[in-house]
C-alpha cells in the first residue's frame, strides 16, 4: 500500500490543480473566500498554510497582504507554487506540517489547513 506522500507523488500532484478547478480560479474563489469573512493581517500579519499543496490559500493570503509560510510533504505542489508565487511573500517549506507546526516560532496570526 502506498503512503501518502508516494500517492501524491505519483499520481494525486500531477492533477491535483485541475481537479479544483484549475490554479487561477482556486486562488481567485480562496481571495474572495478569505476576503468575504474578514480576514486581513492586524498583528503580526504572519500567516501559515498547512498542507499547502499547490498554494491556492497561500496565495490568496498574500494576496491580502499576509505573510505566509506554506507547508506541505509534497515536493511536485510545491514546485507548482514555487512557479506561481512571483514576488508575493511566501516562503515555502517542504516538511510533514507536524513537525513544522512544532518547531514554528513567532506569532502567528492566521493558521488554515484546508482542502482534501
Amino acid at each position: 500500500m502506498a503512503t501518502v506522500t508516494e500517492h501524491y507523488d505519483n499520481l494525486l500532484a500531477d492533477h491535483y490543480s485541475w481537479m479544483f478547478g484549475g490554479f487561477d480560479t482556486r486562488v481567485a474563489a480562496m481571495h474572495r473566500f478569505f476576503e468575504g469573512y474578514g480576514i486581513m493581517p492586524a498583528r503580526s500579519g504572519m500567516a501559515i498554510d498547512l498542507g499547502a499543496g499547490s498554494g491556492f490559500q497561500s496565495l490568496a493570503l498574500a494576496g491580502l497582504g499576509f505573510r505566509v509560510v506554506a507547508v506541505d510533504l509534497s515536493q511536485k505542489l510545491l514546485d507548482e507554487l514555487e512557479a506561481h508565487r512571483e514576488a508575493r511573500a511566501v516562503e515555502i517549506v517542504h516538511d510533514d506540517f507536524l513537525a513544522f507546526a512544532a518547531r514554528n516560532e513567532g506569532p502567528v496570526e492566521f493558521c488554515v489547513c484546508m482542502g482534501d
